[in-house]
C-alpha cells in the first residue's frame, strides 16, 4: 500500500495490509458527459482547496513520521513514508513482535521486503496500481489514471454531505471518493486492492487534515477491510527534505546478494 491522493495515494500504495468499496441518494439522471464533468467541477474544487495544484510548482519531496496500529489485535509500531517527484515511494514500519516491513517503488520495480515473507515484485493489477498511486501529483493528474469519471449523487460519510464520485483507472477496478461538500477535502476513498492472496475491499477515511507547507495533509488515516484494518497517526510531515534515490531501489538491483523473489 504505498501513500491517496492528494498525494495520498502515495501514503496509502504502501499499507499492503490495506486495501481498499456504499450507497446513497441516487444521482439526477446526466448523460455521461454531464455526469464527467460534474465530477471533474468537484475535483476542481478539491484540488484548490487542498493546495495540490500548487504542490506542482512548490513540492517536491516529503517525509512522514507517525504511527502505525492494527487495533483488531493490538499490534503497534514506527511508520516512515518517504516520497519523492516524479514518482518514488518508500514505506517503513517497525511492527513490534514482527519486525520491519518494507514496500517502495524506484518509478520502474515495486518491490516488498518482510521478515515472514522475504522479498517480493509486484506484478499486473497490483503493479498497476502501485505506479498509479505513487505518482507524487496523482489527484492533479488524475485525469490520466482515471479517463472515466462519473459523479453518482451524494451521501453521507461519517455525519458530513458528500459528492460521491467513481473513478474508472486505466487498469484494474472503479474507485468511489468522497469529497466533503463544506470543506471541499476528499474524506474518503473506496477501491479494491490486487494483492497475492486475492482482491481485497476496503475503505480508507482521510480525517484530521491540517495544513503543511501550504498543502492539506490527512494526519489521520484509517483503513477499514475484513482482513487487517489499520489506522496510521502522523506525528509530523515535512515537504523538500533532501532523499537520496537509493533508499527507493530494490535489494535486488542494489547488491550482488541472491534475492529469492515469492511468486
Amino acid at each position: 500500500m504505498l501513500a491517496p491522493t492528494v498525494r495520498m495515494p502515495r501514503l496509502l500504495v504502501v499499507l499492503w495490509m490495506v486495501a481498499l468499496c456504499g450507497a446513497g441518494a441516487p444521482a439526477q439522471t446526466l448523460t455521461p458527459a454531464q455526469s464527467e464533468a460534474k465530477a471533474d467541477g468537484i475535483i476542481g474544487k478539491f484540488l484548490q482547496v487542498s493546495g495540490e495544484l500548487k504542490a506542482m510548482e512548490l513540492v517536491k519531496s516529503r517525509r512522514d513520521l507517525g504511527k502505525l496500529t492494527l487495533p483488531g489485535i493490538g499490534i503497534s509500531g514506527d511508520v516512515e513514508v518517504l516520497s519523492k517527484a516524479p514518482n518514488k515511494t518508500r514505506m517503513t514500519m517497525k511492527i513490534a513482535g514482527v519486525g520491519e516491513i518494507v514496500e517502495a517503488f524506484d518509478g520502474e520495480t515495486a518491490w516488498v521486503m518482510d521478515p515472514i515473507q522475504g522479498y517480493r515484485e509486484k506484478t499486473e493489477l497490483e503493479l498497476s496500481a502501485t505506479v498509479r498511486q505513487s505518482d507524487f501529483y496523482m489527484a492533479a493528474n488524475y485525469k490520466t489514471h482515471y479517463p472515466k469519471r462519473e459523479w453518482l449523487g451524494s451521501e453521507t460519510v461519517e455525519g458530513k454531505a458528500t459528492d460521491k464520485l467513481r473513478l474508472h483507472p486505466v487498469e484494474g477496478a472503479p474507485e468511489l471518493w468522497y469529497i466533503d461538500r463544506k470543506s471541499n477535502l476528499l474524506v474518503r476513498m473506496d477501491s479494491v486492492s490486487h494483492l497475492p492472496q486475492g482482491d481485497i475491499a476496503s475503505q480508507v477515511y482521510l480525517e484530521d487534515y491540517k495544513e503543511v507547507d501550504g498543502v492539506m495533509e490527512p494526519m489521520r488515516i484509517r483503513i477499514v477491510n475484513p482482513i487487517a484494518p489499520v489506522t496510521m497517526e502522523l506525528s509530523s510531515s515535512e515537504s523538500n527534505v533532501e532523499i537520496d534515490d537509493s533508499v527507493f531501489v530494490s535489494p535486488r538491483k542494489r547488491g550482488p546478494e541472491e534475492i529469492v523473489i515469492i511468486q
